[in-house]
Parts: C-alpha cells; structure tokens; sequence
C-alpha cells in the first residue's frame, strides 16, 4: 500500500491482481458459484464511466446483461445521463482472474464479447468518500452490442443490487441502480411465454449442445477454441434476429415490457 494525493494507492501482492466488478459479479452468492474468493473486497467507482444493463443477450431468458462504456462516448443508445459506474473491486489470485476472463462471453478472445481493460478505480470507504485509488481489470464491450431496448431480468438486476448492498456501496447508487427497468416474470403474458419456449426450441438446434463443449474447457480453466465462442456468439445473434423479425410480431417482445406499457395506455 502507498500513499497517493487521494489517500493509500493498493497495489496486488504478486500472482495476485484487483478486479473491479460492476454487474453480477458484485454478489457473494456469484462469487461462490464462479470459484472466486477474494481476499479483500472494498467499495469503489470509476470515474468518467457509466453503467448500461443494455448489453444484448437471449431474449424471453436473459435480454439484458451489464456493461461500462465512457462518459464522454456520443451515442444516443445510452438514453439518460447516468452516474459514474459503482462497483467492488476485489483482491483475487490470477488464476482466479483468469478463470473469470474465460468464463464471461467472449471467452477472452479479442473482438468478441468482454474485454480486458486496465483501468484506476477509486476506493470509496462506508460513507462513499473517496479514500484511495487502485489499478484494477475490468471488462467492457463493443457498444455495437449495446442497446437500451434490452432490459436485464428481474433476477439478474436483483443480484447486482444484492452485491452493490453486500459491499457497502453508496445508497444513492444503489437505489439509481434499483430502479433501472427490468424484464420481470411477474409481467410475463402467455404469449410471452409461449415465446421463451419458441426462443428456447431455437436455441436448442443452434446453440444449446454447443454451450456444453464451452463449459468443459472452462471446467479444466482452459480458454475455449475461437471456433465454439465464434459459434455461441453467433447463435445468439441470431436468436436476437428471430426474436426481432419473428417472435416479438407473434408473442410479444421478449427484450422488455414496453409492448405491455403501450396497450395499458
């Protein structure tokens, strides 16, 4: 630890790295399931960037995933003006680091999916004042892949509140966090329904036996071959062309419930 001009600067013991965390990863509960247990973990923000749970995923399953893109980016897909990104940033091993980079969509191929980025990170003690600073990794993605039309589940978004809540992120955030939109169950039409399960039978010709061949590699901590994640990333496209072009027509939207806010109206 050093002292900087905003207070202690941390630095990773060797074989050891920070990783801020903005999304699911945030969560205790995540943590366990993904075999990473960090040895310190501590409220943090990264200035001059902004949150999106826009990131295109499955839609009727899983629309919306969390991303980070720069503040000073032009586009009009980011809607409203948003908070600097909260997050944890946690003390892991590299090769936990490592089993994280091959497990996130991408697989840690270039170009494809979540990317490595090195950036500095504010430490923020309980009270959400800004006591130190950190290098840490991070993901982000091709804003190509991010649209504010795709809404994360309930059970995702709930998870990224449980972790912002368990870390002692700022409750300012944390409720901004909380009332971001939602794809949510409860909300679901029979018609939607009956669209995830027409998503889902899709789904099982072109990308669910592949889905297998991934975790198997990621089981043994080795990176999967470009083939199978160019294959998944892929195949999700394309579920989100069939939902666009077919399903959405015929069932309901399966990326958010505006269709439903509409007919209320």
């Amino acid at each position: 630890m050093k002292e900087s001009e905003t207070g202690f600067h941390l630095t990773p013991p060797p074989d050891h790295a920070w990783y801020f965390a903005y999304g699911s990863n945030m969560a205790k509960s995540t943590m366990e399931r993904r075999k990473f247990m960090p040895q310190e973990s501590h409220s943090s923000c990264l200035p001059d960037f902004c949150l999106s749970m826009g990131l295109c995923a499955m839609p009727y399953v899983e629309p919306g995933f969390a991303t980070i893109y720069p503040r000073n980016h032009d586009s009009s897909a980011t809607g409203i003006t948003a908070p600097d990104v909260h997050g944890v940033v946690h003390l892991i091993t590299n090769s936990e680091l490592h089993r994280i980079v091959i497990s996130e969509g991408g697989n840690g191929h270039a170009g494809m999916g979540y990317q490595k980025k090195q950036v500095v990170v504010n430490v923020l003690d309980a009270e959400g004042v800004v006591v130190g600073t950190c290098e840490a990794v991070t993901f982000v993605t091709p804003f190509s892949i991010v649209s504010e039309d795709y809404w994360p589940s309930k059970r995702y978004l709930d998870l990224c509140v449980e972790g912002a809540k368990q870390h002692d992120v700022p409750e300012d955030y944390v409720k901004w966090l909380a009332s971001h939109r939602c794809y949510d169950p409860a909300k679901t039409t029979f018609g939607k329904k009956v669209g995830k399960f027409a998503m889902l039978g899709i789904a099982c010709f072109n990308v669910i036996p592949v889905i297998p061949v991934g975790f198997l590699f990621i089981r043994n901590e080795w990176q999967p071959p470009w083939i199978v994640t160019w294959w998944i990333q892929g195949s999700f496209t394309m579920l989100r062309f069939f939902h666009t072009y077919g399903l959405k027509h015929l069932f309901g939207s399966g990326i958010n419930h505006l269709d439903l806010e509409i007919r209320i109206v």
